[in-house]
């Protein structure tokens, strides 16, 4: 029923069904998991937290769940344990593109781009023609100024475009 709240847009109702369901049953992963995108989609980033926690200490190679907890944490502008959530899930499914684009996301923002670099490689060492990943590389190689790599980077994009 909570899911339907869900597709409704009526939020509180949908927490409010989940809520009651882990009542019945507290480790429900699918529960669980809905009630944080919920709490997510409120902006109540601490709640959504609490529930992406729990899967992952129940299930912990839920790679969708340390992805989202890494989201969480990241909305809190927490990016020390917002990269250590997206590493773990890229470590328990290495071809998770947005799970490396947002590690990557995070080094950026925290002016590291040497890590930045190192990220977007990885995705691309298990996701070769992953796009969005490729474009970051040029970008962040262009804005460091390391102008070869960024070329053959450049190349290396419009070939697999062809």
């Amino acid at each position: 029923m909570g899911y339907v709240y869900g597709l409704l847009n009526q939020t509180d109702r949908e927490i409010d069904c989940y809520l009651k369901a882990l009542q019945k049953e507290p480790k429900n992963r699918n529960t669980l998991f809905n009630l944080g995108l919920a709490y997510l989609q409120q902006r109540r980033f601490a709640k959504a937290q609490e529930a992406f926690q729990k899967i992952t200490q129940n299930l912990p190679e839920d790679h969708e769940a340390w992805f989202h907890l890494g989201l969480t944490l990241e909305k809190q502008d927490r990016w020390d344990e917002s990269s250590r959530a997206y590493q773990k899930a890229v470590t328990i499914k290495p071809s998770y593109g947005e799970a490396w684009l947002n590690l990557g996301g995070v080094y950026a923002t925290i002016k590291r781009p040497d890590l930045e670099i190192e990220t977007y490689k990885k995705c691309l060492e298990s996701n070769p023609n992953y796009q969005p990943a490729w474009n970051n590389l040029a970008i962040v190689l262009k804005s460091i100024g390391k102008f070869s790599e960024y070329e053959a980077t450049k190349k290396m994009i419009e070939e697999s475009i062809r």
